[in-house]
């Protein structure tokens, strides 16, 4: 473990240099504005108090190393400078000053957040328990905040608040400091003349100026979407053994640009350390009984309706290879929920954790202990540290979008930047009277939707599949991630090839019209949908001529449903049907339901040509990652927002209330949704399909959500990365100014504290070597 630890150290001393400047090249623009925001409060307290600002001597506050301080308005963590009442210790950080000072205070809102259980029937379509619904409300009310309540002196002076707002009201707050008198000044006049010594820049000049993939296409990248001024931008996708030196600033090309880097089998070139979830459990099970813990209980996520249960960690595994389902046939998801605890993750499983950070690419960056670049490395051991990881994710897995109850992650921002590794998956094997039971469930569910969103309501004593009738599929699955049907365009093809596709679809003709009598039962649906594929990124060896459904930008996404009579005998057939445009796999499998109505299931389809990928054994795709670009956030929310009723969280309630449409973590866009967020405002993200052993780079400030196809078992480094460090911190200005109790309101990175310990690092380091 300790030549892991220390791995993301270069010993060559040119190499140190040139990682030094870079850092403090980087970091050096956001010193000095830290220092004149500090310089501000200083020479306002200095007037205040009748002094010249070089006159001044701020008390230092009394605080612990292993302690964090927040201010109490805004909730954000404080790093110097702050205001504190010296009667009740009420404490306020300087943005909360000028804001005060201004009218304009954010940051102290309540959220009152609830979702009601509407009973297990509900979750399936059934009708909701009687509810009062004034209890269902969900509102952000902000405190009463009256100019009257708490006014700023005439000299700039700002009084403790009254005691409703969380103060006394007796004094007024003194300015004082964290660390050690002109401490920032100090460093701030050092990286100057660092940075005029060596004629440092912004860090881009050290950076060519261009990208070595954008002329070979033999280095290990993936084309994807076209951007406006028309040219092709591409992921940088190297494979794990073909890195060498030189790839660190080829990463650093794409990485300061925001986009998500993948790195291919980077498991080829560790020990090879067993990730299956038994071996796990044995390695913790072993360090816990000799700390004299026996517990045998986890606690995990139900998808469904996002509660939280408790079980044997051993039931857990066994339907993680296995597969576990509701008594209704619907899969029950799970999600283990932080295990083992992620701050004792090293402790727990020493030998996984040194595994995980030796296969890490970029060590760099992402070595949690060392890594030169990484400036969550750089905070003194006397510091309370923020809970990067190496954190877990295991969780269950289906391949297929159920709409409800999806193995997934919902869309949100990591405070700072990732990399994420499957290590594990297995895939679990369903019956197809279970998938059949769950189509039957989805048509429930798509009832339902219909029925809460607009109003309609067909007679329930009808069969399922005539309450969800002709005239309601073309509108609405569209809610579940199918287009309408689309009229196929004629082609050259012989009459009998066209019959065959035509008969094979359910399509009705003069020729065909016998198909409804001879199957005794209805045609529900068939359709055929345009796809563009330029943001797909296939698994290695997959290309868009690889998939079956595929030819250009064209994909046939077939769906047929098909309600026949239970004389015939269940059969699964395929047919292969070519035309001159399009090269289909037609497979149609009948299930029997045996009820009242004799249902019987007759489906095919395939959204986007996933489906197609995934389930070749070849693929080995165990999690599909959705990652927005930072640019297109803006149209994001608003998308959110605009169409927020038609998602559901807890309880599988319709969303009610955006506080923040990201930050709230409570959407995920599924097929249907990315589809209208494209048509809408022209937002589509990089979709990655992500391989065993695959370790994917998620940039701070990009959105993403995750679901898995497999069980899955995910490790992920959080690491904070010099040219990301303004999205870290406009993402804390974010948490600021949400609601009291939101899930994303505490600063728990501490950036801005970062920022001065790394640079204070690389300051005196580049000092040392270059004297």
């Amino acid at each position: 473990m300790k030549d892991v630890k220390n791995s993301g150290l270069p010993l060559n001393k040119e190499e140190r240099i040139k990682h030094f400047k870079y850092l403090i090249s980087l970091l050096y623009p956001f010193l000095k504005q830290f220092n004149e925001e500090q310089m501000k409060e200083i020479e306002l307290q200095a007037k205040i108090q009748g002094l010249r600002s070089s006159e001044m001597e701020l008390l230092r506050a009394v605080s612990s190393d292993y302690e964090r301080l927040y201010c109490n308005n805004c909730k954000t963590s404080i790093v110097d400078l702050h205001r504190v009442c010296p009667k009740c210790s009420y404490e306020l950080c300087l943005t909360c000053c000028w804001e005060i000072r201004g009218k304009c205070l954010r940051g102290g809102d309540k959220m009152v957040q609830r979702y009601l259980d509407r009973g297990k029937a509900y979750l399936h379509g059934g009708e909701p328990l009687s509810l009062d619904k004034e209890k269902n409300k969900t509102s952000s009310r902000k405190h009463v905040k009256l100019p009257s309540e708490w006014q700023v002196k005439g000299n700039g002076d700002i009084p403790c608040p009254v005691e409703k707002l969380g103060g006394c009201g007796h004094k007024c707050l003194e300015l004082k400091c964290m660390l050690p008198a002109n401490w920032v000044s100090m460093l701030k006049i050092k990286a100057e003349r660092l940075v005029k010594l060596h004629k440092l820049d912004n860090g881009l000049g050290t950076l060519t100026g261009h990208c070595s993939c954008l002329f070979d296409n033999e280095i290990g990248v993936v084309n994807d979407a076209i951007q406006e001024h028309g040219s092709k931008e591409r992921l940088y996708s190297p494979l794990a053994k073909d890195l060498q030196q030189g790839d660190l600033e080829h990463f650093q090309w794409h990485w300061i640009k925001g986009e998500p880097v993948i790195v291919r089998n980077v498991h080829e070139l560790t020990s090879g350390l067993s990730w299956e979830p038994m071996v796990l459990w044995r390695a913790f099970r072993d360090v816990s009984n000799k700390k004299g813990s026996s517990n045998v209980n986890v606690r995990a996520i139900d998808c469904l309706d996002l509660c939280e249960v408790e079980l044997n960690i051993h039931k857990f595994f066994m339907g993680y290879l296995e597969g576990c389902v509701h008594s209704n046939s619907w899969p029950q998801i799970l999600k283990l929920k932080d295990w083992p605890p992620s701050n004792h993750f090293e402790e727990l499983l020493p030998r996984h954790c040194a595994e995980f950070v030796s296969s890490l690419p970029f060590l760099e960056y992402t070595n949690p202990f060392s890594g030169i670049l990484n400036m969550a490395a750089k905070l003194p051991a006397n510091i309370l540290k923020p809970d990067l990881g190496p954190k877990t994710y295991i969780a269950y897995g289906f391949v297929e979008e159920l709409g409800r109850g999806d193995s997934v992650t919902k869309l949100h921002f990591d405070m700072s930047d990732a990399v994420n590794v499957l290590v594990h998956s297995a895939e679990v094997i369903h019956t197809s009277d279970q998938l059949a039971d769950i189509e039957i469930l989805k048509m429930r569910h798509v009832r339902q939707d219909q029925m809460e969103l607009y109003g309609n309501y067909r007679d329930s004593n009808l069969p399922l599949e005539e309450q969800v009738g002709m005239d309601f599929w073309p509108k609405h699955l569209k809610m579940i991630g199918i287009t309408s049907k689309k009229e196929v365009n004629p082609c050259q093809c012989s009459d009998s090839t066209t019959k065959l596709l035509m008969k094979t679809l359910g399509f009705q003709n003069e020729e065909n019209s016998k198909l409804d009598k001879e199957s005794n039962g209805r045609i529900k649906e068939a359709h055929i949908s345009d796809t563009s594929f330029s943001n797909m990124h296939f698994p290695n060896g997959w290309d868009e001529d690889s998939c079956l459904l595929m030819k250009g930008q064209v994909d046939a996404d077939v769906m047929v449903k098909v309600v026949k009579s239970p004389k015939r005998k269940s059969r699964t057939r395929k047919k292969k049907v070519k035309s001159c445009q399009t090269s289909l796999l037609v497979q149609n499998k009948e299930e029997l339901e045996v009820g009242e109505s004799n249902r019987k299931i007759y489906k095919t389809h395939s959204d986007k040509a996933i489906d197609a990928c995934l389930t070749n054994e070849a693929s080995g795709g165990g999690a599909l990652w959705d990652i927005f670009r930072r640019q297109d956030v803006p149209k994001l929310e608003e998308y959110l927002r605009k169409h927020h009723r038609e998602f559901r969280h807890v309880y599988c309630s319709p969303v009610d209330q955006v506080v923040h449409p990201i930050h709230d973590q409570t959407f995920y866009l599924n097929m249907h949704h990315k589809r209208k967020l494209k048509e809408e405002f022209g937002v589509e993200p990089w979709t990655i399909i992500q391989k065993l052993g695959e370790a994917i780079f998620i940039p701070a400030g990009c959105p993403h959500q995750v679901r898995n196809l497999k069980s899955c078992t995910k490790v992920a480094l959080d690491f904070v990365s010099p040219e990301n460090i303004h999205e870290c911190i406009r993402l804390t200005e974010e948490f600021r100014v949400l609601p009291h109790e939101h899930r994303s309101k505490e600063d728990k990175l501490e950036v801005k504290k970062m920022m001065l310990h790394a640079l204070k690092y690389a300051v005196e380091e580049l000092e040392k070597l270059t004297a």
